[in-house]
């Protein structure tokens, strides 16, 4: 481990469901997790549902350190409620996709711009994630896209899963080929497999997570790795942070990650 290593933090979903959370927020605090990434529902909550959440999460002793859109969040409107919600709760980045390439380039840059504007009046980096089908799925076409903006104001959620299901390697072509790896901020610990991109338990796939962890870490990142899925239900991410808990016990990194 290089000098340089840092410590990083692990982040986990809390799903919104209506007005609330879909489960306890204490029951996450129960498990050892002090950081959290909302996943709001289509249908923003309101006013009085934020206050709740926001009371929920001081009581749990937890922290929002992200706000993360559905897989329609790249419209501006609903983009906007995803900053107002992370805007209350002082997170530390918005995420959501690029748009979907069924709209032409010229639109994908003129929302970029629309978007990182949104990020700067509300003082919160925006995040792009490397979903398939949009204009930043590949590692090539990803980093051309958020290379358009100030890097202070946007950045990548780096999905090695995603990069899986375009049959990329995503630790030697995505991450160590160019420097994705400097403007990613959260780095999800989600495995696929070739085939046919479908998800696997962490380390029995071809993301190459081993590979990513131990070298985002010697290169002092020190943003967020991401564990479980927008839709996971509270056993799926009591099995996936133990499946990383014991990724990072193997490689002797559990001293890195809190």
């Amino acid at each position: 481990m290089s000098e340089q290593a840092r410590t990083a933090r692990i982040v986990v979903p809390l799903p919104l469901d209506g007005d609330g959370p879909r489960f306890a927020p204490d029951s996450l605090k129960a498990m050892g997790v002090n950081c959290v990434e909302l996943c709001p529902a289509p249908t923003p909550l309101s006013e009085k549902g934020r206050e709740e959440l926001q009371a929920r999460l001081h009581e749990a002793h937890l922290t929002a350190a992200f706000v993360t859109s559905n897989p329609e969040g790249w419209a501006l409107d609903t983009l906007r409620q995803a900053f107002e919600l992370g805007d209350a709760l002082e997170v530390e980045g918005v995420v959501t996709n690029a748009p979907p390439r069924d709209i032409d380039e010229q639109q994908a840059v003129g929302w970029l711009e629309k978007a990182v504007a949104i990020a700067k009046a509300n003082g919160i980096p925006l995040l792009i994630e490397n979903r398939p089908g949009t204009w930043a799925d590949s590692s090539r076409s990803c980093l051309r896209y958020i290379d358009r903006a100030d890097p202070a104001w946007l950045g990548a959620a780096f999905d090695p899963a995603g990069f899986v299901a375009l049959r990329e390697h995503p630790f030697l072509l995505a991450f160590m080929s160019g420097h994705l790896k400097a403007r990613s901020r959260l780095i999800r610990a989600r495995d696929a497999v070739f085939g046919d991109g479908r998800l696997v338990r962490i380390n029995a796939g071809n993301a190459e997570i081993a590979e990513l962890v131990s070298a985002a870490l010697a290169r002092g990142f020190d943003g967020f790795f991401g564990v479980g899925g927008s839709a996971a239900e509270l056993e799926d991410v009591q099995l996936e942070l133990g499946d990383f808990r014991e990724l990072l016990d193997a490689l002797g990194l559990e001293g890195f990650v809190s």
